[in-house]
């Protein structure tokens, strides 16, 4: 829809390449791209992956370009190989490199086990 500089997608997958080199992966069954803010919206298994191994997993986000902010107003996973946290309501800022989990926070950690002798 050029007239409202609007562009959908099925199936899309989206790289995020910051000034510090980080790197995300963002990715859908559909989505919804301004061509002219940058900004963007994903719905429907929507997954995240940063280049550390942290993966957040919801069903819908907005991501936007100007203040590199990520943010769902519904249910949101995010784990690593040590932690799975997960609640109601997310922004994640990538440049200042902050999460808020806004509810219903509940998290577990998963380290390794060491057996006593």
């Amino acid at each position: 829809q050029k007239k409202d500089k609007l562009a959908f997608f099925d199936k899309p997958t989206v790289k995020l390449l910051l000034k510090d080199g980080r790197t995300f992966i963002m990715s859908g069954d559909s989505g919804r791209f301004n061509t002219d803010s940058k900004d963007m919206e994903l719905e429907g298994h929507v997954g995240i992956v940063s280049e550390n191994g942290d993966r957040f997993v919801t069903d819908r986000l907005r991501y936007s370009n100007a203040g590199k902010l990520i943010e769902t107003e519904g249910s949101v996973v995010m784990e690593n190989k040590s932690i799975r946290v997960s609640g109601v309501g997310m922004t994640l800022s990538l440049e200042e490199k902050k999460i808020v989990l806004l509810s219903q926070v509940r998290a577990s950690y998963r380290g390794e086990r060491r057996e006593s002798k």
